[in-house]
Order: C-alpha cells, then structure tokens, then sequence
C-alpha cells in the first residue's frame, strides 16, 4: 500500500516518540535511524492541527 511518511530527525528519537504518545489523542509513529517517521495513512484530515500542535509544542 502507497504512502507518504513525514521524517522528523531528533537526537533522541526514543524520547520525542515517547512525547508524541503521551499527547491526547496520543501521536502514532517509528523510530528509523535517527528519525520519527509518521505515515500520512494515519493522520485523518480533522486531525491534522492537532498532530501540528504536537510537532510543534515545547517539552
């Protein structure tokens, strides 16, 4: 099945995964590498503010 996967690198991947699924509703994504890939397949367009708002928050 085809998708598009967004690529954040971060120095801790683990972490800031970790920080995504504790966001209500929580954030589903992968570590690959150095990166948390969150696949397109998974956002619903009414959820797209909401996982901006994680990507973007402080902590």
């Amino acid at each position: 099945m085809k998708t598009w996967l967004v690529g954040i690198r971060h120095p801790a991947p683990d972490t800031y995964l970790a920080q995504l699924r504790s966001f209500d509703p929580p954030i589903i994504a992968r570590v690959a590498g150095s990166r948390v890939l969150l696949d397109a397949r998974t956002i619903f367009p009414e959820q797209v503010e909401t996982v901006i708002a994680a990507l973007t928050a402080d902590g």
